[in-house]
């Protein structure tokens, strides 16, 4: 049977109903590409200030570091650099939080408010960045093909811990992984696709990624939602 989206698509529920993780891992759920990226194109408007907002702030800050990597000994700047390297793992989440509150309907997000919120979460976002990261790259080195399998499987990491701040860094690993296996090949489709639609964007001067930068970090998060909340399920 067709698949649609639900009705309220443009509606706005910052306290949806959400599945447990139990719920969510037991739900048989599914979703089509193209209803995602459409869905993902119409929450597009709203979002580009703050997440450009949130990119100004994280190049800022990368620029301070490189100021003071110049001038301090060249051994204290590799190890600094290494330390700020594993640190910046959980800066890039901000824009996932600002995407899951414009999908939930949220209005006037401010990103620096965004990047307070990583405080209770960036110690736990950083461990499984760097486990995910290590495991992709052995994966990567041992067949190829695993780190391919991991590197979608882990997709949505962030949005599982930015959600439920409570779960450990391997738990979100493993959750991400056992939900994005039941449609991986959906997922890296999804993924493959939206790559595409940003190479396609850089071409006429980049002036494209003021819009598709956006659609690609809000495409998981439509996906997210389908899983994880009751009100977004897709209708078979």
């Amino acid at each position: 049977m067709q698949e649609q989206l639900p009705n309220n698509i443009n509606g706005a529920d910052p306290y949806p109903e959400k599945r447990t993780i139990e719920e969510a891992l037991a739900y048989d759920y599914d979703f089509s590409i193209g209803d995602v990226i459409a869905r993902a194109w119409e929450k597009v408007n709203g979002v580009k200030l703050p997440l450009f907002v949130a990119l100004l702030i994280i190049m800022v800050i990368n620029t301070i570091i490189n100021v003071f990597l110049e001038i301090i000994p060249e051994q204290a700047a590799i190890v600094f650099n290494i330390a700020l390297s594993i640190a910046a793992c959980g800066l890039s989440t901000n824009f996932t939080i600002i995407a899951l509150k414009h999908l939930r309907g949220e209005k006037l997000i401010d990103a620096l408010k965004c990047f307070y919120s990583l405080s209770n979460i960036y110690i736990t976002l950083v461990i499984a960045t760097v486990v995910a990261t290590i495991l992709v790259v052995f994966g990567f080195l041992l067949f190829i093909i695993p780190g391919i399998y991991l590197s979608i499987g882990y997709c949505l990491m962030q949005w599982i811990i930015i959600d439920h701040p409570e779960v450990s860094p391997w738990q979100a690993l493993e959750i991400s992984r056992k939900i994005v296996t039941k449609h991986w090949f959906k997922f890296f489709g999804l993924y493959f696709i939206l790559t595409i639609i940003l190479i396609i964007s850089v071409i006429p001067l980049g002036i494209g990624l003021i819009w598709t930068l956006p659609l690609t970090i809000l495409a998981p998060g439509v996906v997210y939602q389908i899983i994880f909340e009751k009100s977004n399920a897709l209708v078979i």
